[in-house]
């Protein structure tokens, strides 16, 4: 039934829809997307009253839980979704979510996964990483053990995450080479940074960093780029040239900087200076 779901002929999905007489969780994610992004407002119209009629209980809690998403609050985004299992549309939750990951509303799947962690978590934690090997969990508060164990991982999104500091599943992955911490609200890098020995690039968007940029980032040798804005920090920092393998550095929209110290052009690979506020 997916595959005539999925179909791109509105005369063969209306033909599909009216021969549905029960619904998978991985169906009734297709039927959302369908009754909320399809153009035709006849196919639009059937979708809800096949969703209404086989999956109700379902159909309203997953109407919840895109309600809940609008406040990018992952606690109560799995709070919604755990009511799926109460309302006896989805016995098994966890497939739910996963359906939702694999089709439309991936974030809400993701989120209560990652709340969750287990084999679903896993197996939608791979599925979510792209070719170029980026994985965005950006907006996520949690993190599952079962993080270290996805293969694949060079590229990691995990800004606005309300962290304060490093998860210790983020620290073991010694692949990664770009990490994205925007929004989050470090005062200074952890000190353990430093284990993300093939980091090459870093940005910092709308981070504080009132303490400055922390130790951990002068051991990383092969870090080539940071990328910093609108952050507190009240200087670049005057050992800067201690990051040797530097080619890139931005502070933009920093509105402390003053200057930039000395040891910049002591900095061999450098090639790119943007320093604003």
């Amino acid at each position: 039934m997916l595959e005539k779901l999925r179909t791109k002929n509105d005369d063969e999905l209306i033909e599909a829809l009216k021969a549905i007489t029960a619904l998978t969780p991985e169906e009734t994610v297709e039927l959302c997307a369908i009754w909320k992004t399809h153009e035709a407002a006849g196919v639009t119209k059937l979708a809800k009253k096949v969703l209404e009629k086989h999956a109700p209980a379902a159909t309203q809690a997953l109407k919840d839980v895109i309600k809940a998403s609008l406040g990018n609050d992952d606690s109560k985004i799995a709070k919604k979704l755990a009511t799926l299992e109460q309302a006896g549309g989805f016995p098994d939750v966890a497939a739910f979510a996963l359906a939702l990951t694999k089709r439309t509303w991936e974030h809400l799947g993701l989120a209560y996964l990652c709340n969750a962690g287990g084999p679903a978590a896993k197996a939608a934690l791979q599925n979510a990483v792209t070719d170029e090997g980026l994985l965005d969990l950006s907006s996520n508060t949690s993190f599952p053990d079962e993080l270290v164990e996805i293969e694949g991982i060079v590229n990691l999104s995990i800004g606005y995450s309300k962290l304060k500091q490093l998860p210790s599943q983020v620290l073991a992955l010694e692949s990664l080479r770009v990490l994205d911490l925007s929004g989050n609200s470090f005062s200074s890098l952890d000190d353990n940074v430093r284990e993300l020995r093939n980091l090459e690039k870093i940005t910092l968007h709308d981070v504080p960093l009132g303490k400055g940029l922390g130790e951990g980032i002068y051991d990383l040798p092969n870090l080539k780029e940071i990328w910093i804005i609108r952050g507190k920090m009240k200087s670049i920092p005057k050992d800067i040239d201690r990051i040797q393998s530097l080619e890139h550095l931005r502070c933009t929209q920093c509105k402390k900087v003053k200057a930039i110290p000395d040891a910049v052009a002591n900095l061999p690979n450098l090639k790119t200076l943007e320093v604003d506020n």
